[in-house]
């Protein structure tokens, strides 16, 4: 069994993100607080509080749809036309602030 267990939050929104590689197909949930989570493998959780995941992270970690369900959004970039935006990865954000971008469409 393979478990990955991390609390994270958008800013707004917090919970557990866990995954589960050990099965096929890998499993990805999202509990809004730790006693949903199955107890067989609460003591995975850690302590502390949650990590910043923007989009692309939640995008890559498989849970962009439960943290941006409004994603995703086009980047306005001439060269990156019909692509979708990848906000804080981006380079053109503004001082770690994706949503400062100039091509960012809110």
């Amino acid at each position: 069994m393979s478990i990955d267990v991390r609390h994270v939050t958008n800013g707004v929104k917090s919970g557990y993100y866990v995954r589960n590689s050990g099965v096929t197909p890998m499993t990805v949930d999202f509990y809004s607080k730790k006693d949903e989570i199955p107890e067989s493998i609460r003591h995975y959780v850690p302590d502390g509080e949650p990590k910043y995941w923007g989009p692309d992270i939640a995008r890559f970690m498989g849970c962009q749809n439960l943290l941006y369900p409004d994603w995703p959004k086009p980047c306005g970039h001439p060269d990156y036309k019909g692509k979708t935006c990848i906000a804080e990865s981006c380079k053109y954000a503004v001082d770690d602030d994706w949503e400062k971008c100039p091509y960012f469409k809110k």
